[in-house]
This record gives C-alpha cells, structure tokens and sequence, in this order.
C-alpha cells in the first residue's frame, strides 16, 4: 500500500512539472509573438510615415535656393552641410 502512495505522489509531481513547463513555455511564446506584433507596428508606422513625406524632405541640407543668383552662389561656393 505504501508503494503504490508512493508511486501516485511520484506521478503526481511529474505530471505538475510537465504542466508547469507546457505553462512556461506558453507564456514564452505569448511574450515573443507580443513583441514580433510590436515590431510589425512599428515597421508599418515607420514605412507609412516614410511614404507620406516629401522625398525632398528627407535630404539633410542647410541651404535653400531661392533666387537665381543666389544658386549661382552656390554653384561657385558650396559651403553647405
């Protein structure tokens, strides 16, 4: 009789380890597939904002031309960043 106590204390403690994994393991990857949801956002976000500027926008310089001699300046002097 003690044994067979014995034996269903084991299997019992077994069976919750299993469980406690299978748990783990699926809150892992509850938190992974969270995280790869916010990288998709952000990927959209940054594409959507990306496509919604002006290409000019985007070039990093300091100058603007505004007349033509002032592009003529430019042409002989280019100090712009």
């Amino acid at each position: 009789m003690t044994v067979i106590v014995v034996v269903i204390g084991l299997v019992t403690v077994i069976v919750l380890m299993i469980v406690a994994v299978i748990v783990a393991v699926a809150g892992l990857v509850a938190w992974l597939v969270a995280v790869a949801g916010l990288v998709a956002v952000a990927w959209l976000v940054r594409v959507a904002v990306l496509a919604a500027h002006d290409p000019s926008m985007t070039r990093k310089t300091r100058c603007s031309i505004s007349t033509p001699a002032s592009r003529t300046r430019l042409r002989t002097a280019r100090s712009c960043v």
